[in-house]
């Protein structure tokens, strides 16, 4: 019995130890595949992206409750999917399912559709090998009315949130690790909530589920101007409308949302929030050039000016962002109005990427592997004399100060995760510890 006992211990203890060592990436690039595209399959995606959101686990027929996922037809057997999926997990790389998206609209007005959802969406996620799920509700998903944060009472708001609850448990219970979960709403459902009572539908969701939510990556495209968290107007493809809507769902604001009730919508963790744009300028309306998006996201982790009248009220809030999001690889890959892969190398130039030794602020300094998590080999081969190394923590306190010669290893391993600034002299660069 005693036996027993002890060998149930250690079970519970080896899965609750998986349980919490599982991470999001950070920082994440998350991407879009479009399933319906053949010019790309999973094993074969940019290797910076590494959170790939598959689009799109869809309704079936007439329902708006009944879930269903189609193999990609290009792919020659379910087999040979799921071999594509696990060679990206080989390469640490996560691959959620994404649900709903612009022409499939997820409706869960009564107990039926919810339990019909939870049934169907358990059954897919238990026969395909994905790490979790995205939420990509829009127009008629999210036709709710009565709507705060704290009381939310209409019946439909209710069961999507309560339903993702649930899938999230069971695939927990089921697979022995934690269900991901990302969300992409539109600015509309968001930030169109401050300063305009009647929009923020996403709100009471993103609420609700913040303390399973992975990363919020608001489509930053699409749409016209918005308002920023002080009630400033923003427009679009603009530093301004990246910074000032970015800054505005990790300070938080205040909403007055159909329900009437005058509110506060608390801010998300930096980590928490990604920079979401279209990869190319046929992906999505109102495109943002690379230029324009390294400048605002510089700002918004604290490494470059401000670009543009909109200023960070607080600059250490948004230095640990937790990356971009695009819609869509197919389209990064493919485009033909800016080079191949521009999104995912722009990301990398800003983040640190694979096989990206030297970034876009020195040349003269090498930093690698980047992103890290021990082990960091620092080198300035140009420069041929004792050189001082500060290194300051995405806050601006400086961890560690060392005079090197041309090339030394540092070792990481007991440094917080997050962005870093290393300065050689006059050079700097950017270190992310994992």
């Amino acid at each position: 019995m005693k036996k027993t006992t002890y060998a149930t211990l250690l079970l519970f203890l080896s899965l609750f130890s998986n349980l919490n060592a599982q991470q999001f990436p950070y920082p994440a690039l998350v991407g879009y595949w479009e399933a319906w595209n053949q010019n790309v399959k999973l094993a074969q995606i940019n290797p910076n992206y590494n959170v790939i959101e598959v689009s799109f686990a869809t309704t079936k027929g007439s329902s708006m409750c009944n879930m269903e996922f189609t193999v990609p037809w290009f792919y020659s057997s379910s087999t040979a999917f799921k071999n594509d999926i696990n060679t990206l997990h080989n390469q640490n790389r996560v691959v959620l399912l994404s649900i709903g998206g612009a022409a499939d609209a997820v409706y869960l007005p009564d107990y039926l559709s919810k339990d019909t959802f939870i049934t169907t969406m358990n059954k897919i996620l238990d026969l395909y090998p994905f790490d979790g799920i995205d939420l990509d509700l829009e127009t008629s998903s999210l036709a709710f009315s009565n709507i705060t944060l704290a009381n939310p009472s209409d019946s439909a708001l209710i069961n999507i949130i309560d339903a993702t609850k649930q899938i999230l448990q069971h695939y927990q219970s089921t697979h022995s690790k934690r269900c991901f979960l990302t969300m992409a709403p539109e600015i509309l459902y968001v930030q169109g909530a401050i300063n305009t009572s009647g929009n923020g539908n996403y709100l009471p969701i993103i609420d609700a589920l913040r303390n399973d939510l992975d990363m919020l990556m608001v489509q930053l495209y699409n749409a016209g101007s918005a308002r920023a968290a002080d009630g400033s107007l923003v427009y679009p493809m603009t530093a301004d409308f990246i910074v000032g809507l970015t800054e505005a769902v990790i300070l938080g604001f205040d909403v007055n949302l159909s329900g009437g009730q005058s509110e506060h919508f608390d801010g998300l963790p930096a980590r928490k929030v990604g920079v979401g744009l279209p990869s190319c300028s046929t992906a999505g309306g109102k495109y943002t050039d690379t230029t324009t998006v390294r400048a605002a996201v510089k700002y918004l982790l604290g490494v470059g000016p401000q670009t543009g009248s909109y200023t960070l009220y607080n600059p250490s809030a948004t230095a640990s962002l937790g990356g971009m999001m695009t819609w869509s690889i197919n389209k990064d890959l493919s485009c033909t109005t800016t080079p191949p892969n521009s999104f995912s190398r722009n990301f990398a130039k800003l983040f640190g990427g694979v096989g990206i030794k030297e970034n876009e602020f020195s040349e003269k300094i090498s930093v690698y592997p980047n992103p890290s998590s021990d082990r960091v080999t620092l080198s300035f081969p140009t420069i041929n004399q004792p050189v001082a190394v500060q290194i300051y923590n995405s806050i601006g306190a400086k961890v560690l100060e060392q005079t090197i010669v041309q090339q030394h290893t540092f070792d990481f391993s007991n440094f917080a995760e997050g962005l870093y600034i290393i300065k050689v002299g006059a050079e700097s660069t950017r270190l992310i510890k994992e």
